[in-house]
């Protein structure tokens, strides 16, 4: 691949994660939701292992521990978002059984 299709493909990639932490922040600014925060907080520590990589060459071989950390930011973002639909699928469920939550 040239220079200018990487380039691309790293500037998608970057504007992809940070629409996604937007719309992170427009749920829980809604909601309030606990789950919510912790997708927030996965997706924010993923953009920063994202741009620190982009900022230090090297990265993985300096600080290892990026190996973990960049995953790790990730299931937490999965997990969050999970509780969060499952959250608003219960209280769905329940509002269709004339429950009141």
């Amino acid at each position: 691949m040239n220079g200018f299709a990487l380039d691309f493909a790293s500037i998608a990639s970057l504007l992809t994660s940070l629409l996604v932490l937007v719309a992170c922040v427009l749920l829980w600014m809604r909601t309030r939701n606990t789950w919510a925060l912790l997708a927030l907080a996965g997706e924010a520590g993923s953009i920063a292992c994202r741009l620190f990589l982009a900022a230090t060459p090297g990265a993985f071989t300096d600080f290892p521990q990026l190996r973990i950390v960049w995953p790790l930011a990730g299931l937490v973002f999965s997990v969050g978002l999970a509780g969060y639909a499952w959250n608003e699928f219960e209280k769905a469920r329940g509002r269709d059984s004339g429950v009141v939550q």
